[in-house]
């Protein structure tokens, strides 16, 4: 059995991948991808474009030994949701009543996927600054796109491996289109100064840290409801499932930006639920081992 995580350390999206391997228990080899090394992207390599052609982190591959199974499952996710929701359908993982499920997948929804720059990125920032950082992080992988093109052009023209180096050439073009639509979406489309609709830093944060107590309040219903006079319960109910995950990642951004302090530090209590769930967030094994002493060579 051996599985690869191809990730980061500090990427949301890795973390969300990291904590749902660790929560079920499955073993893993960590890889670095170090797609900001300007000089040397690995995510545009010709092995990792073909293995990810989104030249993203996290991508989970190789095999398993599922219990119950004659033969080792082969894997190959280049997705974080679909690595989390591949963990807990595994026969090990904990069963999740229906209604959890659902209250489960409506937070995958809302905070992750489409909106996740805005929650990420310059939402929980300085707007310009982080705006600009984004900016010339995506214009450094298009060129670094732009030159495999070059490069993988000059192989086709030299008749070397022909049918495999235009599929390969795609890929590229692909993810030098896609960071292009991304540099011509930020620049103009983002409000300059923070407003009411769309607040800034901690404004922003301290806003989804009002949602996420409504959220917990609900779910401390379900669960009472589904187990009465259970001692714990999670984002959607009595069960720890992908919506901890994809919360405890979020939260963990909190931390990076400097506001877990402000937010949770003693002597705060606008958040009660929230703070109460985030302390038995950090104290769980998974979270432990996947975030608080995860570490790869550099």
């Amino acid at each position: 059995m051996a599985l690869n995580l191809y990730n980061i350390t500090h990427s949301y999206f890795s973390i969300i991948a990291r904590i749902a391997l660790a929560e079920i228990s499955i073993p893993y080899t960590p890889v670095l991808v170090n797609i900001l090394n300007k000089s040397h992207p690995a995510q545009f390599e010709e092995d990792y474009i073909r293995l990810n052609p989104a030249g993203t982190v996290p991508s989970l591959v190789g095999s398993i030994v599922v219990p119950g199974e004659a033969q080792p499952r082969e894997i190959a996710l280049t997705e974080s949701r679909d690595i989390v929701e591949w963990c807990f359908s595994l026969p090990t993982a904990p069963r999740l009543p229906d209604q959890v499920r659902d209250a489960s997948d409506i937070v995958m929804e809302r905070f992750y996927g489409g909106n996740w720059d805005y929650i990420f990125g310059v939402g929980l920032a300085a707007p310009d600054k982080e705006r600009e950082a984004l900016v010339a992080k995506w214009r450094d992988r298009e060129t670094a796109a732009i030159t495999k093109i070059e490069e993988t052009e000059r192989k086709i023209a030299a008749g070397a491996g022909v049918s495999d180096l235009e599929e390969l050439l795609e890929r590229y073009r692909r993810k030098k289109d896609q960071n292009a639509e991304r540099i011509a979406l930020y620049l103009p489309s983002l409000p300059p100064n923070p407003t009411a609709e769309f607040p800034f830093g901690l404004d922003r944060a301290k806003l989804l840290c009002s949602e996420f107590e409504a959220d917990l309040k609900a779910a401390e219903s379900l669960a009472n409801e589904l187990q009465p006079g259970v001692c714990e319960f999670w984002f959607a109910g009595p069960v720890f499932c992908p919506a901890d995950v994809v919360i405890a990642a979020l939260l963990t951004r909190f931390r990076v930006y400097g506001y877990e302090g402000v937010l949770f530090g003693p002597g705060t209590s606008g958040y009660p639920y929230l703070t109460n769930y985030w302390a038995r967030l950090k104290a769980r094994r998974s979270y432990i081992n996947a975030v608080t002493d995860f570490k790869m060579d550099t």
